[in-house]
This record gives C-alpha cells, sequence and structure tokens, in this order.
C-alpha cells in the first residue's frame, strides 16, 4: 500500500510547501500538491488570528495514487487548538468551541471524519464544476469557529488532473 499524502499544516511545518496567501476576489489556478510546494490560505475576513482556510489539488498520482478521487481538498485550520484531540462537529454539545486543529472541509457536510465512521471518501473533496463552499448556515461552510459567517465563497471553476481554476468572492479587493 501507498500511503497518501500528509496534510498540508504538517507539510507546512516541514517546510515541503509554502501558503500563498488569497487576499482579495479572484480566479486563482492550483495544481497538484503532489507536485508544487504551493497550495492556497484565506486568513483573516472574520477569522480568528491563527483560524485559517487552506485550498489544495490532490490528484491520484504518486503518493495520492490510492486516493478515491481527485479534486480540491479544502481545508480549516485553527492554530488557536493546542492538540488534535478536541473533536466537534454540529449536533456535538460543545460545538462549536470543540473542533479539531486541522479538518476538511467535507464536501458532503456529514462530519464523517470527526464522527470515526470512515477515514474519508471521494465524498469529501470538490470535484464538479459549479460546486461551491459559502457563509453558513448550512454546512458545510466558510464560518469562523468563533465569530460565525464570513463572507467567504470557494467555486470550483474547472477540475482536470493538472490545473483546477477556483474563484474566490466575499474578500474584496486588497
Amino acid at each position: 500500500d501507498i500511503p497518501g499524502h500528509m496534510g498540508p499544516a504538517s507539510r507546512y511545518d516541514a517546510e515541503w510547501l509554502d501558503y500563498k496567501e488569497i487576499t482579495s476576489d479572484g480566479i486563482y489556478p492550483i495544481q497538484p500538491s503532489e507536485i508544487s510546494r504551493t497550495i492556497y490560505r484565506i486568513s483573516g475576513f472574520g477569522q480568528e488570528p491563527g483560524e485559517y482556510i487552506v485550498i489544495e489539488s490532490r490528484q491520484q498520482i504518486l503518493w495520492d495514487a490510492l486516493l478515491p478521487t481527485s479534486g480540491l481538498v479544502i481545508w480549516k485550520i485553527d492554530e488557536n487548538k493546542p492538540r488534535q484531540n478536541d473533536r466537534g462537529f454540529p449536533g456535538h454539545p460543545d460545538w462549536p468551541e470543540s473542533h479539531y486543529r486541522v479538518s476538511v472541509i467535507q464536501r458532503d457536510g456529514l462530519f464523517e471524519l470527526e464522527k470515526n465512521v470512515n477515514r474519508g471518501n471521494a465524498n469529501d473533496f470538490w470535484t464538479q464544476e459549479g460546486q461551491v463552499l459559502g457563509p453558513g448556515p448550512d454546512q458545510p461552510n466558510t464560518d469562523s469557529y468563533y465569530n460565525g459567517p464570513t463572507n467567504i465563497q470557494i467555486r470550483l471553476l474547472t477540475n482536470s488532473a493538472f490545473i483546477i481554476l477556483f474563484q474566490v468572492e466575499g474578500l474584496g479587493t486588497s
């Protein structure tokens, strides 16, 4: 078996990748994180310091050859959490105060990783052109764990093996 590549927070800490900060609305190209050191980060815009969204392209190549599908994986990272042991999800008694330090914003909104139902599946990826991740109240969303709704909206425009285009709105211009 080939293990999949580590998540972006671990690769960033190991200096295996660089975050490219998104500071304004626009259309952004992204290459698979297996062949590019660059993935995107959105911080601020209603989020607490240390809380941000990371967008990466995961394709069924190299270390990720055995992934269930290819597409965007969108992560929510909260550096204010000291460890990865505070499980939480909508309906959990301490949500949203209880949540992982690093979590996948699962496209299907089922929080199966947090509920220990599975180790992830194809429905967690953003794969179809036109799929949108936006502010709540519905799940999944771009809301801050601390401050509630943001205006951040991420739309998948194209899904190809080597360059995916996505659009970010709700940030304004820098």
